[in-house]
């Protein structure tokens, strides 16, 4: 079903669809396919995919979609799954693909990974968008929630990840990036809470070009940091207008921690330490050379807030 018929077919879905779910620059020239299995009509069947016959599953909305064909999977309100390997929710040979959820709040489509820690969402191509679903880690140490193994020009956005309990579920890394994964584009919120998890990291990066973390709200426990460059050097890294918070008062990692060869900006970012960790050596670590300004943070027991760092050397 194209992008015209899905707006014949006089569904209140369908509104959503075009004002809320922010579609894929070029989706006009694709297939668009639904996706929700509290859907009483939905299968993994041929002929299925429709807004009134939807798949049950992503990976078979994924599998049905064309590479580079400008594909859309809306995911409509009440789909809830549970994801239990690495190659469930997986992109390869699905380059311009979009993953929509429609709707906010409680409603809004929910993928699970409670089951396996090496259950993620594996990215293996480029321009694959996700935009406005929920990820719940529902198990102790979870490898990564979104694994960028390849792939440039990727964004998340407007997604929600979440904890199941605070106490005992945690991910080692939300979204990571290895080599090559160039131009990422992350706008979300993290929320984990919580005063220790073992999570090592919200966003890691490692050897990736130009990518942009902008407008992300991210809190949790975290014992490295809660953006890790510092595998190695990243180039014309774009980190700002986020509100970063690291909670953990037992091992508390640092806000950035940067590979000496970082270049780009990091500037207009807010957020708090834990504990009565020194803003001075918490906030950066790694002395990347990438142009740092107006990054105002404070610790929950001893210092006010301060501009951090407070002189160009870190």
């Amino acid at each position: 079903m194209g992008f015209v018929d899905y707006f014949v077919a006089e569904d209140a879905y369908l509104a959503l669809a075009k004002v809320q779910g922010g579609l894929a620059k070029g989706s006009i020239l694709g297939d668009t396919y639904w996706l929700d299995n509290s859907d009483s009509d939905a299968a993994d069947v041929g002929g299925r995919g429709k807004i009134n016959a939807p798949f049950a599953t992503i990976q078979y909305a994924i599998d049905t979609c064309t590479d580079a064909n400008y594909d859309v999977i809306l995911v409509k309100p009440g789909h809830d799954e549970t994801i239990e390997d690495d190659d469930e929710f997986q992109f390869a040979t699905k380059s311009d693909t979009s993953v929509v959820g429609i709707t906010q709040g409680a409603r809004r489509p929910i993928f699970r990974m409670a089951t396996a820690t090496d259950a993620s969402v594996n990215i293996d191509d480029d321009h694959i968008r996700l935009e406005n679903l929920h990820f719940e880690v529902g198990i102790a140490n979870l490898a990564k929630v979104i694994d960028y193994a390849t792939g440039a020009g990727c964004q998340v956005i407007d997604c929600l990840f979440t904890v199941a309990t605070a106490a005992t579920d945690y991910a080692a890394a939300t979204i990571s990036g290895t080599s090559g994964v160039d131009g990422l584009f992350l706008r979300n919120r993290i929320c984990y809470g919580g005063v220790t998890n073992a999570s090592a990291t919200a966003i890691a990066f490692t050897s990736n070009a130009r990518g942009q973390v902008i407008g992300n709200d991210i809190v949790g426990a975290f014992t490295t940091a809660v953006i890790d460059s510092s595998g190695a050097a990243a180039a014309d890294l774009v980190i700002v207008h986020n509100r970063l918070v690291n909670t953990d008062t037992v091992t508390p990692g640092k806000i950035f921690l940067e590979h000496t060869d970082d270049t780009g900006v990091i500037t207009d970012n807010r957020g708090m330490v834990g504990a009565s960790q020194a803003l001075a050596t918490t906030v950066f670590s790694g002395a990347g050379d990438t142009a740092k300004c107006e990054n105002y943070f404070s610790n929950e027991v001893v210092e006010a807030g301060a501009i951090c760092p407070t002189s160009r050397s870190t």
